[in-house]
């Protein structure tokens, strides 16, 4: 027997199947779980019957009333009807939509578990200082949790849509630049473009919408783009595969013994003093 997994959403007590009659229930929450990757169930009705410990006749009416419509069923879907008939057993109608859903929900517990142990990890080692990584970490969590949050806008109107890789010829469209425009974010819009495209790279980051990531990524000023251009000085580039700016600046300033990012101090500051201690040779790339 395959080892599968359903989540059993909490709504469920607020659907149309929770007011059915408890064998009704038992035969829903059986099919369930014995559903496979792609929301069928092989039984016949006795079959099923056993293994929800049911009587047939109760299982019989049990199907019967899944295969019917349901006027008051959340989904408008095949007239709230939960199941189709299939040679072999069943297929349960909503299953991929519940299951992009769960999906969607491990996506987003695996990065808020990623992000945490990258703090942790960066903590431990002493090569950052706390308030600095963290608040950019936070601030990236938080726009790719909007971003993702625009995306099921998204999926709400056309159907369920997967997160891809960005496109090698991701461009600014003519609505970003519109929508910048209009709330003040129309200067720097290429260093915006260049940082979220070399993020998305480096760490191979899939998004559903990537204009609302990248619309995400610039309110939340990932890079400091905006932070180091106000201070006249431009944030240097990550020469390493995966490394933020930040870790530039932090790990020279470890190399040259002075004092970490301190509280307050811009990233201009931050490099004017990396470069006065005779670290310049340390912000440019290897040749």
């Amino acid at each position: 027997m395959s080892m599968t997994f359903t989540k059993l959403f909490s709504s469920i007590t607020e659907s149309t199947v929770w007011c059915e009659p408890d064998r009704t229930r038992l035969v829903w929450i059986t099919m369930l779980a014995m559903a496979d990757r792609r929301g069928r169930v092989w039984a016949s009705v006795p079959g099923l019957a056993n293994r929800a410990r049911v009587p047939v006749e109760d299982c019989k009416s049990a199907i019967d009333t899944f295969l019917s419509p349901d006027r008051y069923s959340r989904t408008a879907e095949n007239d709230g009807r939960r199941i189709a008939a299939i040679d072999g057993g069943w297929e349960l109608l909503n299953y991929e939509k519940y299951r992009a859903l769960r999906d969607e929900e491990s996506v987003k517990e695996s990065k808020r578990r990623y992000i945490n142990a990258r703090r942790e990890a960066e903590r431990l080692a002493g090569n950052v200082e706390i308030g600095i990584d963290s608040r950019s970490l936070s601030s990236q969590a938080e726009a790719e949790a909007e971003a993702e949050a625009e995306a099921e806008k998204s999926k709400a109107k056309g159907g369920a849509k997967r997160a891809t890789p960005l496109p090698e010829d991701f461009a600014l469209s003519p609505q970003l630049r519109e929508w910048a425009a209009k709330h003040g974010y129309a200067d720097h819009l290429e260093a915006h473009l260049d940082y979220f495209r070399d993020s998305c790279r480096a760490h191979r980051k899939l998004y559903i919408d990537h204009d609302a990531a990248l619309r995400n990524s610039i309110k939340a000023d990932w890079g400091g783009i905006r932070k180091s251009r106000s201070s006249g000085v431009a944030p240097p580039k990550a020469w390493r595969a995966g490394a933020e700016p930040e870790k530039v600046l932090v790990s020279a300033a470890k190399q040259l013994k002075i004092e970490k990012w301190q509280e307050g101090e811009t990233i201009g500051q931050f490099r004017a003093r990396i470069v006065a201690s005779g670290g310049e040779h340390l912000l440019k790339p290897p040749t």
